[in-house]
C-alpha cells in the first residue's frame, strides 16, 4: 500500500508542477542572412551574320539587343566582369554595353576577351530585372571568311576592390 501511495503521490506533484507552469513561454530564435550575388540572362543572342564587309578601312558592325539581364545582391561594392572563354578570330572584334542598374556605373562598348573586364561597378545592394544587353560584332575586309565560329561569354558579379 505504501508503494501505491509513492505512486500516486508522485503523479499528483508531476500533474500540478505542470499546471503550475504559467500561461506564457519564451523561445530563443537564431537567424542570420547570408551573403549573395545573383544573375541571370534572358537567353542567347542570335548567332552574328556578316554577309558583305564594307570595302576599304571601313569596318562592318552588326548590333545585336535581344537578350537581357537580372540581377540580385546584398552586397557592397559589387562590380560585374565578362570574359570570353578565348580570344576573337583576328580582324574580328566583340564589344558588349550592358544597361546599368540604377545608381551604377556602366562603360560603353567594352571589348571582350579572354581577359575579364570591369563592365559595370558601385553595385551595392540591388535588385534589378530585365536589362538591357547589347552586343556588337565587329569585322574588317582583312578578316576574310569565317565558318560558323562560337565564343562563350562568362559574366560575374564580384568583389568591386
Amino acid at each position: 500500500m505504501k508503494t501505491y501511495f509513492t505512486v500516486i503521490l508522485a503523479l499528483v506533484a508531476l500533474y500540478l508542477g505542470w499546471a503550475m507552469a504559467g500561461n506564457s513561454v519564451t523561445q530563443t530564435l537564431n537567424f542570420q542572412i547570408g551573403s549573395f550575388n545573383e544573375i541571370a540572362v534572358s537567353g542567347d543572342p542570335d548567332r552574328f551574320v556578316i554577309d558583305r564587309l564594307n570595302p576599304g578601312p571601313f569596318r562592318t558592325e552588326i548590333t545585336d539587343s535581344s537578350t537581357t539581364y537580372s540581377i540580385t545582391t546584398n552586397g557592397e561594392n559589387r562590380k560585374i566582369t565578362m570574359q570570353l572563354d578565348q580570344n576573337m578570330p583576328q580582324n574580328t572584334d566583340l564589344k558588349v554595353t550592358l544597361t546599368p542598374p540604377p545608381g551604377c556605373q556602366g562603360n560603353l562598348e567594352v571589348p571582350l576577351s579572354a581577359n575579364a573586364v570591369d563592365v559595370i561597378t558601385g553595385i551595392s545592394h540591388k535588385v534589378a530585372a530585365n536589362l538591357g544587353i547589347t552586343y556588337k560584332f565587329g569585322a574588317d575586309s582583312k578578316a576574310g571568311t569565317l565558318g560558323p565560329t562560337t565564343r562563350v561569354v562568362t559574366i560575374t558579379i564580384c568583389n568591386g576592390e
